[in-house]
Protein backbone atom coordinates (compact mmCIF):
# COMPACT_ATOMS: atom_id res chain seq x y z
CA UNK A 1 0.00 0.00 0.00
CA UNK A 2 1.10 3.64 -0.83
CA UNK A 3 1.70 5.63 2.41
CA UNK A 4 0.21 8.86 2.35
CA UNK A 5 3.76 10.70 1.67
CA UNK A 6 3.43 8.75 -1.89
CA UNK A 7 -0.23 9.89 -2.45
CA UNK A 8 0.47 13.58 -1.64
CA UNK A 9 3.64 13.36 -3.75
CA UNK A 10 1.49 11.50 -6.64
CA UNK A 11 -1.08 14.19 -6.86
CA UNK A 12 1.28 16.94 -6.80
CA UNK A 13 3.31 15.07 -9.52
CA UNK A 14 -0.07 14.94 -11.54
CA UNK A 15 -0.93 18.67 -11.01
CA UNK A 16 2.12 19.30 -11.85
CA UNK A 17 1.90 17.40 -15.17
CA UNK A 18 -1.47 19.19 -16.10
CA UNK A 19 -0.45 22.79 -15.49
CA UNK A 20 2.56 22.39 -17.89
CA UNK A 21 0.25 20.22 -20.43
CA UNK A 22 -1.91 23.33 -20.09
CA UNK A 23 -4.85 21.26 -18.82
CA UNK A 24 -4.63 23.49 -15.56
CA UNK A 25 -4.17 26.99 -16.04
CA UNK A 26 -2.68 29.40 -13.06
CA UNK A 27 -4.98 32.38 -12.18
CA UNK A 28 -3.64 35.51 -11.15
CA UNK A 29 -3.92 36.82 -7.49
CA UNK A 30 -5.35 40.26 -9.10
CA UNK A 31 -8.19 37.75 -10.92
CA UNK A 32 -9.60 36.10 -7.53
CA UNK A 33 -9.22 39.96 -6.38
CA UNK A 34 -11.36 41.41 -8.80
CA UNK A 35 -13.82 38.69 -8.35
CA UNK A 36 -14.52 38.96 -5.01
CA UNK A 37 -14.88 43.29 -6.07
CA UNK A 38 -17.75 42.02 -8.48
CA UNK A 39 -19.35 39.40 -6.12
CA UNK A 40 -19.64 42.02 -3.31
CA UNK A 41 -20.99 44.42 -5.50
CA UNK A 42 -23.45 42.11 -6.77
CA UNK A 43 -24.44 40.97 -2.85
CA UNK A 44 -24.76 44.90 -1.85
CA UNK A 45 -27.37 45.55 -5.64
CA UNK A 46 -29.26 42.76 -4.65
CA UNK A 47 -28.94 43.29 -1.13
CA UNK A 48 -30.44 47.00 -1.63
CA UNK A 49 -32.98 46.29 -4.14
CA UNK A 50 -34.60 43.70 -1.98
CA UNK A 51 -34.67 46.04 0.80
CA UNK A 52 -35.89 48.45 -1.21
CA UNK A 53 -38.96 46.02 -2.51
CA UNK A 54 -39.99 44.84 0.90
CA UNK A 55 -40.17 48.78 1.97
CA UNK A 56 -42.18 49.56 -0.64
CA UNK A 57 -44.35 46.27 0.12
CA UNK A 58 -44.72 47.94 3.76
CA UNK A 59 -45.49 51.43 2.06
CA UNK A 60 -48.40 49.96 -0.12
CA UNK A 61 -49.43 48.30 2.97
CA UNK A 62 -50.26 51.30 4.07
CA UNK A 63 -51.74 53.33 2.05
CA UNK A 64 -53.70 50.40 0.86
CA UNK A 65 -54.84 50.94 4.94
CA UNK A 66 -54.24 47.01 4.77
CA UNK A 67 -51.41 47.48 7.55
CA UNK A 68 -53.70 48.64 10.31
CA UNK A 69 -56.55 45.78 9.64
CA UNK A 70 -54.89 43.87 12.41
CA UNK A 71 -56.73 46.42 14.74
CA UNK A 72 -60.43 45.59 13.69
CA UNK A 73 -60.01 42.00 15.85
CA UNK A 74 -59.42 38.79 14.35
CA UNK A 75 -62.66 38.81 11.65
CA UNK A 76 -60.12 41.16 9.33
CA UNK A 77 -57.23 38.40 9.24
CA UNK A 78 -58.50 36.95 6.35
CA UNK A 79 -59.07 39.92 4.39
CA UNK A 80 -55.49 40.84 5.42
CA UNK A 81 -53.94 38.00 3.63
CA UNK A 82 -56.31 37.95 0.72
CA UNK A 83 -55.39 41.78 0.10
CA UNK A 84 -51.34 40.92 0.39
CA UNK A 85 -49.62 41.69 -2.48
CA UNK A 86 -48.07 37.93 -3.41
CA UNK A 87 -46.22 38.70 -6.33
CA UNK A 88 -43.86 41.13 -4.98
CA UNK A 89 -43.56 38.98 -1.82
CA UNK A 90 -42.56 35.62 -4.16
CA UNK A 91 -40.16 37.89 -5.85
CA UNK A 92 -38.92 39.10 -2.42
CA UNK A 93 -37.97 35.76 -1.50
CA UNK A 94 -36.60 34.70 -4.79
CA UNK A 95 -34.28 37.59 -4.47
CA UNK A 96 -33.52 36.47 -1.23
CA UNK A 97 -32.47 33.31 -2.00
CA UNK A 98 -30.23 34.74 -4.70
CA UNK A 99 -28.54 36.90 -2.17
CA UNK A 100 -28.15 33.54 0.20
CA UNK A 101 -26.48 31.31 -3.20
CA UNK A 102 -24.10 34.52 -4.12
CA UNK A 103 -22.76 35.27 -0.55
CA UNK A 104 -22.34 31.57 -0.16
CA UNK A 105 -19.35 32.25 -2.24
CA UNK A 106 -17.68 34.30 -0.10
CA UNK A 107 -14.86 31.96 2.23
CA UNK A 108 -16.59 33.34 5.88
CA UNK A 109 -20.12 32.53 5.15
CA UNK A 110 -18.81 29.44 3.11
CA UNK A 111 -17.83 28.18 6.28
CA UNK A 112 -20.85 28.82 7.96
CA UNK A 113 -24.10 26.35 8.57
CA UNK A 114 -27.02 27.85 5.58
CA UNK A 115 -28.85 27.92 7.67
CA UNK A 116 -27.31 30.35 9.82
CA UNK A 117 -26.56 32.88 7.16
CA UNK A 118 -30.19 32.60 5.87
CA UNK A 119 -31.33 33.76 9.07
CA UNK A 120 -28.87 36.66 9.13
CA UNK A 121 -29.83 37.42 6.16
CA UNK A 122 -33.53 37.24 6.27
CA UNK A 123 -33.59 39.46 9.82
CA UNK A 124 -30.80 42.39 8.33
CA UNK A 125 -33.30 43.14 5.46
CA UNK A 126 -36.69 43.03 7.13
CA UNK A 127 -34.95 45.67 9.84
CA UNK A 128 -33.44 47.54 7.34
CA UNK A 129 -36.65 47.57 4.89
CA UNK A 130 -38.29 48.57 8.49
CA UNK A 131 -36.10 51.61 9.22
CA UNK A 132 -36.40 52.67 5.67
CA UNK A 133 -40.46 52.33 5.79
CA UNK A 134 -40.17 54.97 8.70
CA UNK A 135 -38.36 57.87 6.80
CA UNK A 136 -40.46 59.27 3.76
CA UNK A 137 -38.47 57.81 1.22
CA UNK A 138 -41.33 55.93 -0.58
CA UNK A 139 -43.48 58.82 0.58
CA UNK A 140 -40.99 60.84 -1.59
CA UNK A 141 -41.06 59.17 -4.58
CA UNK A 142 -44.86 58.87 -4.48
CA UNK A 143 -45.38 62.22 -4.37
CA UNK A 144 -42.98 62.92 -7.20
CA UNK A 145 -44.43 60.41 -9.52
CA UNK A 146 -48.35 61.54 -8.45
CA UNK A 147 -47.06 64.78 -9.96
CA UNK A 148 -45.60 63.14 -12.79
CA UNK A 149 -42.33 63.96 -11.73
CA UNK A 150 -41.18 60.66 -11.76
CA UNK A 151 -40.13 59.39 -15.39
CA UNK A 152 -38.63 56.02 -14.94
CA UNK A 153 -40.68 54.83 -11.59
CA UNK A 154 -43.75 56.83 -11.82
CA UNK A 155 -46.05 54.36 -13.23
CA UNK A 156 -44.87 51.71 -10.92
CA UNK A 157 -45.87 53.98 -8.28
CA UNK A 158 -48.92 55.05 -9.49
CA UNK A 159 -50.29 51.61 -9.86
CA UNK A 160 -48.70 49.78 -7.23
CA UNK A 161 -48.36 52.73 -4.51
CA UNK A 162 -52.20 52.96 -3.70
CA UNK A 163 -53.39 49.31 -4.41
CA UNK A 164 -57.04 49.02 -4.47
CA UNK A 165 -58.25 46.91 -1.83
CA UNK A 166 -62.01 45.18 -1.79
CA UNK A 167 -63.43 46.86 1.02
CA UNK A 168 -60.82 48.20 2.74
CA UNK A 169 -60.66 52.44 2.18
CA UNK A 170 -57.60 54.35 3.80
CA UNK A 171 -58.03 58.57 3.53
CA UNK A 172 -58.35 61.54 4.91
CA UNK A 173 -61.40 62.91 6.85
CA UNK A 174 -62.16 65.71 4.37
CA UNK A 175 -65.97 67.17 5.86
CA UNK A 176 -68.24 65.34 8.43
CA UNK A 177 -72.17 64.57 6.97
CA UNK A 178 -75.52 64.18 8.64
CA UNK A 179 -75.00 60.38 8.59
CA UNK A 180 -71.05 60.21 8.25
CA UNK A 181 -68.10 61.83 6.66
CA UNK A 182 -66.19 62.26 3.50
CA UNK A 183 -63.08 61.01 2.76
CA UNK A 184 -59.96 61.34 -0.08
CA UNK A 185 -57.60 58.74 -0.96
CA UNK A 186 -54.08 58.58 -1.65
CA UNK A 187 -54.95 58.54 -5.29
CA UNK A 188 -57.32 61.37 -4.81
CA UNK A 189 -60.60 59.31 -4.87
CA UNK A 190 -63.51 61.14 -2.69
CA UNK A 191 -66.10 58.78 -1.22
CA UNK A 192 -68.95 59.49 1.22
CA UNK A 193 -69.00 57.33 4.23
CA UNK A 194 -72.18 55.95 6.04
CA UNK A 195 -72.08 55.23 9.74
CA UNK A 196 -75.13 53.02 11.04
CA UNK A 197 -76.06 50.73 14.11
CA UNK A 198 -74.87 48.07 11.96
CA UNK A 199 -71.41 49.50 12.31
CA UNK A 200 -70.78 49.32 16.29
CA UNK A 201 -66.92 50.40 16.41
CA UNK A 202 -67.57 53.18 13.54
CA UNK A 203 -70.36 54.71 15.80
CA UNK A 204 -68.10 55.08 18.81
CA UNK A 205 -65.14 56.54 17.25
CA UNK A 206 -64.96 59.99 17.32
CA UNK A 207 -63.86 61.70 13.85
CA UNK A 208 -62.77 64.89 12.44
CA UNK A 209 -61.89 66.89 9.89
CA UNK A 210 -57.83 65.66 9.27
CA UNK A 211 -58.07 62.58 10.15
CA UNK A 212 -56.36 59.60 8.78
CA UNK A 213 -58.66 56.67 8.98
CA UNK A 214 -59.48 53.12 7.69
CA UNK A 215 -62.63 51.76 6.86
CA UNK A 216 -64.11 48.86 6.21
CA UNK A 217 -66.92 48.55 4.27
CA UNK A 218 -68.86 47.30 1.00
CA UNK A 219 -68.68 50.45 -1.54
CA UNK A 220 -71.32 51.42 -4.02
CA UNK A 221 -70.19 53.92 -6.37
CA UNK A 222 -68.72 56.85 -4.37
CA UNK A 223 -70.23 55.83 -1.40
CA UNK A 224 -69.03 53.13 1.27
CA UNK A 225 -71.27 51.53 3.86
CA UNK A 226 -69.00 51.74 6.71
CA UNK A 227 -68.72 48.28 9.18
CA UNK A 228 -65.44 48.93 10.91
CA UNK A 229 -64.03 52.31 11.22
CA UNK A 230 -60.69 52.83 12.76
CA UNK A 231 -58.26 55.93 13.17
CA UNK A 232 -54.69 55.43 12.30
CA UNK A 233 -51.40 57.50 12.57
CA UNK A 234 -50.42 57.91 8.93
CA UNK A 235 -48.97 60.20 6.82
CA UNK A 236 -51.29 63.09 5.82
CA UNK A 237 -48.68 64.46 3.40
CA UNK A 238 -50.21 61.10 1.01
CA UNK A 239 -53.38 62.57 0.05
CA UNK A 240 -53.82 64.69 -2.59
CA UNK A 241 -55.29 67.85 -1.07
CA UNK A 242 -52.34 67.66 1.75
CA UNK A 243 -49.99 67.89 -0.87
CA UNK A 244 -51.07 70.84 -2.32
CA UNK A 245 -51.55 72.94 1.28
CA UNK A 246 -48.16 71.95 2.04
CA UNK A 247 -46.93 73.23 -0.95
CA UNK A 248 -48.28 76.12 -0.59
CA UNK A 249 -47.14 77.33 2.50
Amino acid sequence: MNSPENKNNNIEKEVSEKIKSGDIKMKSRSYFVLRTILLIAVIVILALFVIYLISFIIFSLHTSGVWFLPSFGFHSIGILFSSLPWLLILLSIVLIIALEVFAERLAFVYHRPVVYSLIFIIVAVILASVLVGMTSFHSGLFESAYDQHLPVIGQFYRSFGTPRIHNVHNGVVTKLTDNGFAIETPNGETFNVILNSKSPSAMQTTIKVGDTIVVVGNKNGNTIQATDVSKIQEDSNLFPSHRLRSHSL
